[in-house]
């Protein structure tokens, strides 16, 4: 892409990681609920996704 680097990394997997990193604690902090994802099927994430949701009353 003619898109410009952020980090001026060789790769975008490498600028990618290196801002997530960066970014992860901020994301963290400020979340109202953290929901573990990688073992669950899209199905089962949108399933979670609900409940927290009618949990926090936003639905």
């Amino acid at each position: 892409s003619d898109r410009p680097s952020l980090t001026n990394q060789v790769s975008i997997e490498d600028e990618v990681e290196k801002i997530l990193n960066e970014r992860m604690p901020v994301y963290l902090s400020i979340a109202d609920y953290i929901i573990e994802t990688s073992s669950l099927t899209p199905k089962d994430i949108a399933g979670k996704i609900m409940k927290t949701m009618k949990t926090m009353k936003t639905i």
